[in-house]
């Protein structure tokens, strides 16, 4: 690793996903796994709000993805009913570290285009920002392209995400 490069500086919280949260849940009972702090009254159930929110829109979106595949639209739907679908909040602290040097900084987002160079991708109100991961891009053929991206500090202030992580699960067998 090049000593001229300063590391990632960011901090994080994660959990997974927590079926008595879903409103779709197979198994209500299902144990969570997530540890959670004590001393924050109303922490846990604030976030799982916003998570279960979004694990509705991932569901509605793994109808559109199949659409564009030219497949039926419930093709997916057996394998979203217990996806796996973890949160994370991160804090990114005001940095210092030049743009080329610091990643996951405080800043905006950034993706890598096919010609090499970065491109901010500037916000857009009351959207989200929907990323291909590599295993589903795997899994389209290539269809739908992952994104490498980045966060750069150009802001001079704390900056906080809260990304969003869903995928398949391949339904279990029935005894």
């Amino acid at each position: 690793m090049d000593a001229n490069i300063k590391p990632d500086l960011s901090e994080a919280f994660n959990w997974a996903y927590d079926a008595a949260y879903d409103p779709e849940a197979v198994d209500k009972n299902e144990p969570s796994i997530s540890i959670w702090p004590s001393d924050f009254p109303g922490f846990k159930d604030e976030l799982y709000a916003y998570h279960t929110q979004l694990l509705q829109f991932a569901r509605r979106m793994t109808r559109i993805f199949a659409l564009a595949l030219h497949m039926p639209e419930d093709h997916f739907d057996e394998y979203v009913k217990h996806p796996e679908a973890g949160m994370r909040i991160i804090h990114y602290p005001q940095q210092e570290a030049a743009p080329v040097d610091q990643n996951d900084g405080t800043g905006g987002l950034e993706v890598l285009n096919k010609s090499g160079y970065w491109v901010k991708a500037k916000p857009v109100p009351d959207a989200f920002v929907v990323n291909i991961a590599d295993c589903f891009m795997r899994q389209t053929n290539d269809f739908f392209v992952s994104t490498v991206h980045r966060v750069i500090n150009k802001s001079g202030r704390e900056r906080y995400s809260l990304p969003f992580f869903f995928g398949f699960v391949k339904p279990m067998a029935a005894d």
